[in-house]
């Protein structure tokens, strides 16, 4: 809906003169200079805050507090209000620092304001300090992730794996306080400065794996008693010089005993268990999607899924830190609990779906073909419980379905432990019409907003201006001249490639609307499947048409030419 109102926009602007026009009447506001940003830096030095002693000394007392069975007082209240002004007060300073950071990413090191810093590992990305902030610029600096935005997925698992390992109150077991930036497409992860280093380690590994660590029996069980919250399953970890390792989280999960005599909990990127892969799970994949990278870095389960589970399940299943002998039985329980979740429980809740929002008679039904679900709608419905906020007619239907509903049934898809990544397979069984084109909808705006982010990170500007130059030419190309081969091409191989789609009936659909220029139809054949190679000998065939259809458009304007020059020829002839 707010590419929508942008296109609209866009039209009005092209239809007033143009957007370069537009642009040229904006102010340019110049790059701040490194003279400006080390101004700014030493401003924010001189505040001298220890955001990590202020955070511990009040998240201890509200903690402390909310666990005992008193009632509260105005100074819990006050001490409340106080932990959210620091929390607002840390978010506001590393937001200045990692635009100067990001600013300066194009920059050779000797000319940027904060040189990086080698601390720990690679794969959170290049390391920065500042204002006693611990500064992670989620690239793919070293080739890990196969492509920036995927770590910068992984910094987003790192937040998520810090907030669930939080509420499961472990005692004695402390954390950063986090901020996640997204700026011009880059992702900066900033955390409070803590009194570690690498001699201070006491669980997990800080080296890949060359060494674990599980020195400290009040650690390990806190540990078993976060393994036991979240259902993750404890396995032995294997040193490259053979020393095994009992661990109930992942390897590279790192516990360090501060200087200041506490536990600090650090690198929960992995905390839980990864999906099995397309190839793993023995998929057909569509060409040309290709395999990603390293995937069990960023495709992970949800804590939804994972807490559900009958089996706990490890962490470091298809990962090469879990050196086990089980690790076979490790990997076949998370592609059974990926099988189960694509197979029972995504139908399942696409055939919630049709039977919520089937409104009437009027509801539009697609074709498509018969579902063999190992398990009902009625029994996933006592394991996954569904909240509704909806209105319903005396049948029990749903009044109503509009663009508006659908940030709900995303917070219903990860109630169920769905990712958004099978939206596609989503869309690709739900029988309502409209609901289908909604799910379609949410699909390729973000697409549309991965494509965005990765031309900023290519861009690597100085000027502001260029970045908005980018922006308006994308979202001009997608809604006023809505070029075909864009949609047919890059567009449509960034879906397939951002969403999980893993059945081989699944076509392109050239008969697109066109009024409808803000999505790109996928629909499903009526008969059945079709193989890789079919798929392959289709595109050569496509191609090979499209190959002569210009040979034959360029031999009826080169006959065309030869008509019109004979007959100037006769003209001048008789005159």
């Amino acid at each position: 809906s707010v590419l929508c109102h942008v296109s609209a926009h866009m039209k009005s602007l092209k239809n007033s003169g143009g957007l370069s026009d537009k642009l040229k009447r904006i102010k340019r506001d110049n790059r701040p200079s490194v003279l400006t940003n080390s101004t700014l830096l030493k401003k924010l030095e001189k505040e001298k805050l220890d955001w990590n002693r202020d955070f511990q000394e009040l998240y201890a007392k509200v903690v402390k507090r909310c666990n005992s069975n008193e009632t509260t007082t105005k100074k819990d209240q006050e001490r409340s209000i106080q932990l959210k002004k620091l929390a607002a007060q840390f978010a506001n300073f590393a937001e200045q620092v990692a635009v100067i950071l990001i600013q300066e990413l194009s920059l050779p090191e000797p000319q940027k304001t904060l040189k990086p810093v080698k601390m720990g590992g690679v794969a959170g990305g290049e390391k920065y300090l500042a204002c006693s902030i611990f500064f992670k610029v989620a690239r793919d600096w070293v080739g890990l992730y196969g492509g920036d935005s995927f770590a910068c997925k992984a910094a987003e698992h790192e937040l998520k794996g810090t907030m669930a390992a939080l509420e499961c109150n472990l005692e004695g077991i402390h954390f950063p306080l986090m901020a996640l930036i997204k700026y011009r497409g880059h992702t900066v992860l900033a955390q409070s400065l803590l009194p570690i280093t690498s001699q201070t380690i006491v669980y997990g590994s800080c080296d890949q794996g060359r060494t674990i660590h599980n020195d400290d029996p009040k650690v390990d069980k806190q540990m078993q008693i976060a393994a036991a919250t979240l259902n993750l399953k404890g396995h032995f970890v294997q040193t490259r010089d053979g020393k095994k390792c009992f661990l109930c989280t992942p390897a590279d999960l790192e516990v360090h005993l501060g200087t200041d005599k506490c536990f600090y909990m650090i690198d929960t990127a992995r905390l839980f268990p990864p999906t099995a892969s397309l190839k793993r799970a023995g998929r057909v994949m569509i060409d040309p999607i290709t395999q990603p990278k390293n995937s069990h870095l960023y495709q992970l389960l949800r804590p939804e899924l994972v807490k559900k589970s009958a089996t706990p399940l490890s962490s470091d299943a298809f990962s090469k830190l879990g050196r086990d002998r089980q690790q076979k039985e490790h990997n076949k329980e998370v592609k059974a609990t990926t099988l189960l979740l694509e197979d029972t429980i995504i139908p399942a809740f696409a055939a919630y779906l049709d039977k919520r929002y089937f409104i009437s008679s009027e509801s539009k039904k697609r074709e498509t073909f018969d579902l063999h679900l190992d398990r009902t709608l009625n029994s996933l419905s006592e394991k996954f419980p569904v909240v509704s906020t909806h209105t319903f007619d005396e049948e029990g239907l749903s009044v109503d379905l509009s663009i508006g509903e659908l940030p709900q049934i995303i917070r219903e898809m990860h109630m169920h432990g769905i990712n958004i990544r099978y939206l596609l397979i989503i869309y690709g069984l739900v029988k309502e019409e409209k609901m289908a084109k909604h799910l379609l909808t949410e699909a390729v705006a973000r697409t549309v907003r991965h494509q965005i982010e990765d031309m900023w990170r290519k861009l690597e500007s100085d000027d502001s201006d260029s970045y908005l130059q980018v922006l308006v030419d994308y979202l001009n190309t997608i809604f006023y001249t809505c070029d075909e081969d864009f949609w047919e091409g890059p567009l449509f191989r960034e879906l397939l490639e951002r969403f999980t789609y893993y059945r081989p009936d699944l076509i392109k659909n050239k008969d697109r609307n066109a009024g409808d220029n803000s999505i790109y139809i996928i629909s499903r054949p009526s008969t059945a499947t079709c193989t890789r190679k079919k798929r392959q000998s289709q595109l050569q065939r496509e191609r090979r048409d499209k190959e002569r259809e210009k040979e034959r458009e360029k031999e009826t304007e080169r006959k065309e030419k030869e008509k019109k020059e004979k007959k100037e020829k006769d003209k001048k002839e008789k005159k």
